[in-house]
């Protein structure tokens, strides 16, 4: 690692290259760096800081574990964001439904459709027929 620092910063690819070679360091370097995008990641995905925070961390540990995977050096990045994605996707199947008490009152959805209501034309009849926030012509044609 510290030859790779003496040229300057380092390059993604070269940062994969001694980090497969057994090089901790540079491993540590290349999650330091994608940090941000892997956590922008997460956000997107789960919504809540402190679970991105957690799938940020799961996505690293997995990644330690199938670093030798990456068939490309150049896209380390992008590999490490698609690890991140697929754990918020993991989290995300895992999550059950949260039960709600009963609150033992009528339910606002009965499953039926509205009844068409009518209302009074300026003549003073009721009639038209409606059907929710859409209100179909009166078919006497009069006006409402």
């Amino acid at each position: 690692m510290a030859d790779l620092l003496v040229r300057g910063a380092p390059r993604d690819a070269d940062l994969v290259r001694a980090a497969q070679a057994g090089d901790a360091g540079s491993l540590g370097l290349l999650l330091a760096r994608h940090r941000a995008p892997m956590y922008a990641v997460a956000l997107a995905f789960l919504g809540h800081s402190q679970d991105a925070e957690d799938a940020v961390q799961e996505a690293a540990v997995l990644a330690l574990r199938r670093f030798g995977d990456i068939r490309d050096p150049e896209a380390a990045g992008p590999w490490l964001r698609m690890v991140v994605r697929n754990v918020c996707r993991a989290q995300l199947r895992r999550m059950s439904a949260v039960p709600v008490a009963d609150v033992g009152g009528p339910s606002r959805w009965t499953g039926r459709k509205a009844r068409p209501t009518r209302r009074r034309c300026s003549n003073g009849t009721r009639c038209g027929t409606g059907s929710g926030a859409r209100w179909r012509t009166c078919p006497r044609r009069c006006n409402w």
